[in-house]
């Protein structure tokens, strides 16, 4: 794990530092499509925008689209961010399953204000003009074997100013690998150009990793390192606590360099999340040193059907619309090409949904424990594992193999 750690941190910053030191800054860069640089959600938000190697909810097509086949259910949110002064920007995303991977959207709506017209000689005409910003983007996703994953996204961008007006396309690129607890990303973003202006080219790197991931309890610590033509050398970090299904709680930390004005990029972030079945409410602020707060509210929505879980051992994710018409038998087999296909927590998902039809099914039981060891949640796996072998206590190699890795969780915990 360190030696793949330090490979893949290596690689990501290879790839940063090259940006920095090929990309020429162009000054109109910071003017035009201001808000191209920050990424979808409330969550993101409080935890400093270090989601490079997350991106695993609806907004992930703006951070990083290669996390979006880690996608089960589809999933819509909308979101609010109450900006400096007068201006706010608002956004629908979405991820939706598709085919082999997920389709992934970000509409985006930003409005910088009333401004009062100036003449040549810097004075007030005594008219205004309200300045704003849009852009759609569509980008897919798909898995390459068990553990890697990359995306494109492609951007359509308007923005206006009374009269004056410029359009532009821009695209995204994104690569994943996640392993167990692990995960590490790659992104390149805003490739593309409106008009005569360059846009905020940005190369990002990041690492995330479970420190704690047990059912009712998980602990998440993320970090991204990277470099934005506009703001110039990146680095941030995040933090979340999640208590069940139910309560998130999120912090961060952007790091100011001299050429982002570290009094307006840099410092602590912090926000908290609440889940009620399928619906989920984020809230996260972000300080501006002396300009002030900004804040960011998002409701999201997964398409998943409610439901009763019969045995706490075997809780989890809820299962797909469409799920519930089908028998324990056929969601078992869904569930095993999906394990032999390398997609673990998609088996995981069909192997939840045949034991909510039928609680004693000792073979989903069994194999729901070895995909959830094989993605590193030992933690789960243990739990699951002694309620098969409560239903078949004569399987003797699950019962020396549980008490072997229970001797060995209790140690490290």
């Amino acid at each position: 794990m360190k030696r793949l750690l330090l490979d893949v941190t290596a690689a990501g910053l290879a790839a940063v530092f090259c940006a920095a030191a090929t990309a020429g800054v162009n000054e109109s860069a910071g003017i035009i499509f201001p808000g191209m640089s920050t990424g979808a959600g409330a969550r993101a938000a409080a935890m400093a925008g270090a989601f490079t190697a997350v991106a695993d909810d609806a907004g992930a097509a703006g951070w990083n689209p290669a996390g979006l086949p880690y996608m089960i259910n589809a999933e819509i949110g909308i979101s609010y961010d109450k900006w400096l002064m007068d201006s706010y920007q608002s956004r629908f995303v979405a991820a939706i399953p598709s085919g082999p991977g997920t389709i992934g959207a970000d509409i985006f709506y930003a409005d910088s204000g009333v401004f009062d017209l100036m003449n040549d000689a810097g004075q007030a005409t005594g008219g205004t003009v309200r300045h704003f910003s849009l852009a759609a983007l569509a980008g897919y996703g798909m898995k390459f074997g068990s553990s890697f994953s990359a995306g494109l996204t492609a951007r359509f961008l308007m923005q206006s100013a009374g009269s004056a007006s410029d359009n532009g396309f821009s695209a995204d690129a994104g690569a994943l690998y996640r392993q167990g607890s692990f995960s590490a990303g790659l992104t390149v973003q805003n490739l593309g150009a409106a008009g005569d202006y360059s846009l905020p080219l940005s190369v990002r790197a990041g690492a995330a990793y479970y420190i704690l991931n047990i059912k009712e309890h998980r602990i998440l610590l993320s970090a991204d390192a990277g470099y934005i033509t506009r703001d110039g050398p990146l680095l941030c970090t995040g933090l979340e606590y999640s208590l069940g299904e139910m309560l998130n709680l999120r912090a961060g930390y952007r790091f100011g360099f001299a050429a982002n004005e570290a009094g307006a990029a840099g410092g602590f972030t912090a926000g908290a999340g609440f889940n009620a079945g399928s619906f989920g409410i984020d809230y996260g602020f972000v300080p501006f040193g002396d300009l002030g707060m900004t804040h960011s509210v998002m409701l999201g929505y997964s398409f998943t059907p409610s439901f009763a879980a019969e045995d706490k051992s075997v809780a989890g994710k809820k299962p797909a619309v469409g799920a519930i018409k089908k028998g324990a038998n056929e969601l078992f087999d869904e569930g095993l090409e999906f394990e032999r296909a390398g997609k673990l927590e998609e088996a995981e998902q069909k192997y939840r949904q045949a034991l909510l039809k039928n609680k004693n099914n000792t073979e989903a039981l069994k194999r729901l424990g070895s995909v959830l060891f094989k993605i590193g949640r030992e933690g789960d796996a243990i739990e699951v594992f002694e309620t098969y072998l409560r239903l078949k206590p004569d399987d003797r190699a699950v019962s020396k193999w549980l008490e072997k890795q229970k001797q060995k969780w209790e140690s490290n915990w």
